[in-house]
């Protein structure tokens, strides 16, 4: 079997569940929370830079999301319906929060959770932290298609269907996104100088 046929196959598993969690199947809905609930909270870890934060934003995504499944016309749909939830919500954080989100990027656990950086010596330690600076300086559009496709390693199609774009838009938006980190590495570089 291809790894195409696999992904048709997941696909039509996943719009099976979400057809049943809209027909009010808790044990559906709890499949689907599974199946998303990892990639769901690094996600969102990689875009607001703390673990309980992150716990709590997925959370509250699962929540809205349940409330919110009758409302779902095609269940094919539902990765992209729930990341388009799961975003909003981090957004929202963001928002909310700028200066309490600043004080995480020093958070060394939440630093080793995204990037494995114990243990490793503490020159690479710090560029990672400068990375992670960084991003979270870029809006929250260019953060998430670093995090998808640097972090998360999803591919273009992948995230393309997660953001509800087209593939052609992923590229240019992955362009913008890593020109902008670089001119920002670049400016954090020469005031560590």
């Amino acid at each position: 079997m291809s790894g195409a046929e696999v992904e048709i196959i997941l696909d039509r598993e996943i719009s099976a569940l979400a057809e049943a969690a809209r027909s009010g199947d808790i044990r559906a809905f709890e499949r689907l929370v599974k199946t998303y609930m990892k990639k769901a909270y690094f996600f969102t870890l990689g875009l607001v830079g703390n673990r309980d934060d992150a716990l709590d934003i997925s959370q509250n995504a699962f929540v809205k999301a349940h409330r919110g499944i009758k409302t779902l016309k095609n269940c094919e749909r539902f990765p992209a319906w729930f990341y388009s939830i799961l975003r909003h919500e981090a957004a929202n954080y963001i928002k909310k929060a700028k200066r309490a989100r600043r004080k995480t990027l020093a958070d060394p656990a939440c630093m080793a959770h995204i990037v494995n950086i114990e243990g490793i010596n503490p020159d690479r330690a710090e560029r990672c932290r400068t990375v992670w600076k960084a991003i979270r300086e870029l809006p929250v559009e260019m953060q998430e298609i670093i995090v998808m496709q640097h972090f998360q390693e999803l591919n273009y199609n992948e995230i393309a269907a997660l953001l509800d774009i087209p593939r052609g838009s992923v590229a240019s938006r992955l362009y913008r996104a890593r020109a902008a980190l670089k001119q920002k590495l670049d400016g954090l570089i020469q005031e560590g100088e």
